[in-house]
């Protein structure tokens, strides 16, 4: 279920980003014409009419956001798909952390920005903290070692993997190493900020590094 209402998202993320529409009747710099003309005598775009257009045309297909069938439909996820393409635009550098209980959207829209991601090119790794191993000693090592130079990665139920120390631990030098190298990472977190141990939740929580979004919808498995 989570896989289709992501993929229905993912058509409208390109939505966004793909709609066009009229240039701006009006421009100071090319008087609305849409284009300059160079010292050699080329016609080129605008660069303010450019900009301007794709600031108005992301802003008319937002508006016209709604009936996703995913949960808290209309002005919250506009708002929350707003911030997701910002990120998806320069994710370098920066951390993404979809914060909020079971069955709020957290996976549906992180597995939406991945898809989106991967069709720029950029490289996504994915995965779920619940698979990490407890047991052998070593074998939580193992799982977090690839993980460690991922291009962009992301970290879905951050905060459900097993409590014990050897897990812990590694999870621990990884969030360490992303957050000191500032590598782009997206976290689902179904849990409380203070159920997660306070040297990760501080890196979380870290304003100058992440965004993090609040998912206040109810469960929607259960409506």
């Amino acid at each position: 279920m989570e896989a289709v209402k992501a993929a229905n998202l993912v058509e409208r993320l390109e939505t966004l980003e793909d709609v066009q529409s009229d240039s701006p009747t009006f421009c100071p710099r090319c008087g609305g014409g849409g284009v300059l003309v160079t010292p050699d005598g080329d016609y080129v775009p605008c660069p303010l009419c450019v900009a301007a257009t794709v600031q108005v045309d992301r802003g008319r297909a937002l508006d016209r956001v709604d009936g996703w069938g995913l949960p808290g439909e209309g002005k919250l996820w506009t708002k929350l798909l707003r911030e997701c393409l910002d990120f998806a635009e320069s994710p370098a550098g920066r951390w993404l952390v979809l914060h909020g209980g079971p069955g709020s959207g957290k996976t549906t829209l992180a597995m939406a920005l991945a898809e989106h991601l991967r069709r720029r090119r950029h490289h996504v790794v994915w995965r779920s903290c619940l698979d990490c191993p407890a047991w052998p000693l070593w074998a939580a090592e193992e799982w977090v070692g690839g993980l460690f130079g991922a291009q962009v990665l992301f970290l879905d139920d951050f905060g459900l993997e097993p409590n014990v120390t050897q897990v812990n631990n590694a999870l621990a030098r990884l969030v360490r190493f992303r957050h000191t190298r500032c590598l782009s990472t997206v976290f689902c977190v179904p849990v409380a900020r203070e159920s997660l141990l306070a040297y990760i939740s501080s890196r979380l929580w870290d304003c100058k590094l992440s965004k993090v979004l609040t998912m206040p919808m109810t469960d929607y498995r259960r409506t």
